[in-house]
């Protein structure tokens, strides 16, 4: 339903990492979070690429060069919201597995990139759940890169993010618990882990939840 002359929300996505066991390729053409919660309809969604450390392609495995996707971040960002029609106050950045952590590792790097965004909506895992093998994983990293959240609403899906209960000053917390396991009968078609972002395409209680929440934060 996109045209032009009108303002949209938008919703910026982070897929994870290929990994073969989960069904997940970490392509940003396979992203799901984000065309799930939108229905398609009324939000400009948009897929961003880790870039490799050469510049030359996408990462599918963590980061490739983090300062070139930060990068590359801020400087689309605005340019969809100036050219296409998003609307800069109503920004929200989302992700699965990899994706997840991103919200924070790219998505809060630094004071410039954490202000475009009004929410964060994450699945399975959460920057500062646990340390990585890559640098800054640890929680008291993650703990700096969250305080630039300054309260913002966040939508935890899944696991990793229970440390942040009762602390509004960082985040307003809301925690969901989909039940993929429930949702699909693994292995279904190419459903082959409940470590997964398609559940998001299913009805469910769970994504009616995550709708209407992503539906008031909007307003």
């Amino acid at each position: 339903d996109w045209g032009p002359g009108r303002l949209f929300p938008v919703l910026v996505e982070y897929t994870g990492n290929h990994s073969p066991r989960h069904g997940s390729t970490g392509r940003v053409a396979d992203a799901n979070l984000g065309y799930g919660l939108s229905g398609g309809k009324g939000v400009i969604w948009v897929t961003l690429p880790y870039v490799s450390v050469d510049r030359k392609e996408n990462a599918l495995i963590w980061w490739g060069s983090r300062q070139a996707t930060i990068d590359y971040c801020q400087t689309n960002i605005p340019r969809i919201c100036r050219e296409f029609g998003g609307d800069p106050e109503r920004v929200f950045i989302c992700g699965f597995s990899r994706g997840a952590i991103a919200t924070s590792y790219i998505g809060l790097a630094n004071d410039e990139i954490a202000a475009l965004w009004r929410g964060v909506i994450t699945h399975d895992h959460f920057d500062g759940e646990r340390r990585w093998d890559y640098p800054e994983s640890d929680r008291e990293s993650a703990m700096r890169r969250l305080a630039r959240l300054k309260g913002r609403p966040v939508l935890a899906c899944g696991i990793g993010s229970g440390f942040l209960r009762g602390r509004p000053e960082i985040a307003v917390l809301t925690e969901l618990q989909p039940k993929v396991g429930e949702i699909f009968e693994i292995p279904e078609g190419g459903v082959i882990h409940s470590h997964t972002d398609l559940w998001m395409h299913r009805e469910s209680e769970e994504r009616k939840q995550a709708r209407l929440w992503l539906a008031t934060k909007m307003r």
